[in-house]
C-alpha cells in the first residue's frame, strides 16, 4: 500500500472518536463472551449495562500484557509508517507523485490499527478461554484469591473474573467454574501471596 502525503485524510477525528468506541465495545463484548464461551458461560446473561459499557476498559487495563499490546504497537506502528513516508520522500519520490493512490498516512494507520486491535481482543479472548479450560480440566491449579462469605464462611479459590453483580471462580478438585452473586453473599476479596497459595 503506496503511501501518498498529498492526499487528504479521508476519516475525521472528531468523527471517528464515537465510532472507534464503538468498534472497541464491540470487540470487547466479543473477546469477553469467546472467552467465557470456553467455559460453558454466556456471560452476556450475567452482564448489566455498565458491565457491557465497560468491557473493552476492563480488558485493557487489567493485564499489563494486553495493555502494553494495544497501546505500544499502535505507536510503533504510527512511528514506522512515518518512517515510511520518509523513505520514499527521500528515495522515491515518483511514487508520491504518481498520484496513484490515495491513501493518506493517517487513514493507512487508523485501518491498520483497527486490524491490529481486532486480532488482540480476539486472540486474548479465543487463548484465554482455552488456556483457562484447560487449566480446569486438569484440575491443577493453585488458588489466589480469599473470598469470605456474607454468613462468615471463607474460601481460597481460583478467581476467573468479575463484574458489577456476579463472581466467577473455581475451587480446587472442582473442574467446572461457579458462579456467586455479589451482592448479600460476597463480603470480601483479597489476593493470596505467591508463599501463601503454595503452601
Amino acid at each position: 500500500m503506496a503511501i501518498n502525503q498529498h492526499a487528504e485524510p479521508q476519516f475525521r477525528l472528531r468523527e471517528l472518536l464515537p465510532l472507534g468506541y464503538l468498534y472497541l465495545l464491540l470487540l470487547g463484548i466479543a473477546s469477553q463472551s469467546i472467552h467465557y464461551a470456553f467455559l460453558g458461560i454466556n456471560i452476556m446473561a450475567y452482564s448489566d449495562l455498565l458491565d457491557v459499557l465497560l468491557s473493552p476498559v476492563v480488558l485493557i487495563t487489567d493485564h499489563i500484557a494486553f495493555l502494553l499490546t494495544t497501546v505500544l504497537l499502535p505507536l510503533l506502528l504510527w512511528f514506522y509508517l512515518k518512517y515510511i513516508r520518509r523513505y520514499y520522500a527521500q528515495h522515491k519520490p515518483e511514487v508520491l507523485k504518481s498520484g496513484t493512490n490515495t491513501w493518506h498516512p493517517l487513514d493507512q494507520w487508523m485501518l491498520l490499527t483497527a486490524l491490529l486491535l481486532f486480532c488482540a481482543f480476539l486472540g486474548f479472548g479465543v487463548g484465554g478461554g482455552l488456556a483457562t479450560q484447560q487449566t480446569l480440566s486438569s484440575s491443577d491449579f493453585d488458588p489466589d484469591h480469599r473470598v469470605v462469605f456474607a454468613d462468615g464462611n471463607s474460601a481460597e479459590i481460583m478467581k476467573l473474573g468479575i463484574n458489577n453483580s456476579f463472581l466467577f471462580y473455581a475451587v480446587e478438585g472442582h473442574p467446572h467454574v461457579i458462579v456467586s452473586p455479589i451482592d448479600d453473599n460476597v463480603h470480601a476479596i483479597s489476593r493470596l501471596s505467591r508463599k501463601a497459595s503454595e503452601e
